[in-house]
Formats: structure tokens, sequence, C-alpha cells
């Protein structure tokens, strides 16, 4: 018997757990149809909390959320990350994430935004939840979808778009190659973009006060690029605020923690603490 790593096995592990959060693996039913696949991440211990949804980027699910969910759970709130339609199960893969440039490619939108209001409705049966102290976030994907979401959703009292651009339209109005909007034939463009304009979060997102805005962009963004984002900021309402971070389409982690020190501002949580090694 190899001697060099024997210790006492009779020594009491004095076993000590420090959980402060609950994750629950959980689906609720979506009015248009199907089942929205959810985290929802639960303080443990009584108390009033705050509520937060989350968003992901595309590709992605509720799984890219969920590490900043329970975060946000430690700093006391209750925390709901969902996955959207386009990568729900059952739903085809398509070369460009939620579009296939046909009219039907506004279905997604107009589902996610009903799941997402279904969301505030699930945090708020609850009865731990203060409706006066509601939040989104999202982030690429998720913060274009979230602009459209803040537009309409009166219920929000702050709403962080992460790497955000206007909505489909908006991120698909670009000249040159590579643009898949640019290659179908005139009358075909001119049907997607009539079909989307209804789902296009630019021409709403007005309408988002007094939900506080948090914008966060890099300012090397390969994606979004700084006219866009520019003339997003511009068409949103008052009160925001826009952070600019020396990187590409992935921010620093820095930026979470950002958003997380202007989210304790503005519904009340702690804010968490994040390791930016």
């Amino acid at each position: 018997m190899n001697t060099l790593f024997a210790y006492d096995r009779s020594l009491p592990l004095n076993l000590r757990t420090s959980a402060t959060v609950r994750v629950h693996d959980i689906q609720y039913r979506s009015p248009l149809g199907g089942d929205v696949p959810a985290f929802l991440v639960t303080p443990v211990g009584p108390g009033r909390f705050a509520g937060v949804l989350l968003l992901h980027g595309a590709p992605g699910s509720r799984n890219d959320m969920l590490a900043e969910a329970i975060e946000l759970a430690q700093a006391g709130a209750v925390a709901l990350a969902i996955t959207a339609p386009f990568a729900r199960k059952g739903m085809p893969e398509r070369p460009f994430g939620p579009y296939a440039f046909t009219e039907q490619d506004r279905e997604g939108p107009i589902q996610l935004i009903v799941d997402l209001q279904r969301g505030i409705d699930l945090l708020l049966e609850r009865g731990d939840v203060d409706p006066a102290r509601l939040a989104f976030v999202g982030v690429s994907y998720g913060g274009a979808s979230g602009v459209l979401f803040a537009g309409v959703e009166p219920r929000l009292r702050a709403a962080a778009l992460v790497v955000a651009d206007g909505g489909p339209i908006h991120h698909f109005d670009t000249p040159g190659e590579g643009n898949p909007l640019n290659d179908l034939d005139p009358a075909a463009r001119d049907h997607w973009l009539a079909a989307m304009q209804p789902v296009e979060g630019l021409s709403v997102i007005g309408n988002a006060a007094p939900t506080a805005l948090l914008f966060q962009w890099g300012l090397h963004d390969e994606v979004i690029g700084q006219q866009h984002a520019q003339e997003l900021l511009a068409a949103a309402a008052e009160p925001k605020e826009a952070l600019w971070y020396e990187s590409g389409h992935w921010l620093p982690p820095a930026a979470r923690s950002d958003r997380h020190a202007w989210l304790a501002r503005q519904i009340g949580i702690a804010p968490p603490a994040i390791d930016e090694a």
C-alpha cells in the first residue's frame, strides 16, 4: 500500500453548506402554443424580492444566462431565464438563427414577446416578487428583443439591453456581400420588410418611459456597428444610459458588474461580487 497519500479516514467531515439560492428547472405554457423552457432561480428564505427576466443571444438558450441569473438571485432577485422560441426543441435549424427571410419570421418575435410577458405574470404570481421592482436583461439577440419588449411592456422598472440593435430590419440594414437580405429578389425583400415592421423594436423604444434603460456596447463590435448603436440610443426614451467598452461583440466581465450595479440602483438589489480576473 502506498503510504504517501495516507490519511485518517475516521476524522469527522464537518460538512457545512452555504446555499443562498435554489435553481428550478421549469416549463410554463406559452399562450401561442408549446412550453417555454426556463430556469427559475430564487433566493433561499422569505423576503420581498425584485424580479428579473433574462434572455440569451442567438444561437443560444436559457443555459447561457444561468450564471447571471444565479448572481442576481444571490443579490436579492427572483430570476427567470427563458429559451426563445427559435431555440426550443423541435424547431428547425437555420443558418441565420431566428430568420428564414419569409413573412413567417415575424411569428417568432410575436410569440417571444408574449412569452416574456407571461414570464412577468409568472414572477408576479409568486407573491414574493415586488411588482414595482421588475427588470429585464437581454444579450445580443436577447438585447434586440428586449428593445421591443421594453417598448410594449409597461410593468418593467428597468431594462439592460446588451450589444443590442433595433431589431431584425435594423440588424440587416447593411449594404454589401454577406447580408442575406440583399440576396432576395426585390419583391420578396419588400414582403419581408413589411412583415417585420410591426415587430421592430426601434419603432417602439421611444414608448418605454418611464422604464429606465441601460445600453452596453463594444467600441469594436463586429456585429453591431457604432452607427446602429447610436441610432438606437437616439430613438430610446429617457431615462437612458449608455456604457461603452474596449471590446468586440463579447463584452468584458466588467460589463456584467456594471449592469448589476446599475440594476442595484434601479430595483434595490445588492451588486453581486464578480470575479474580473
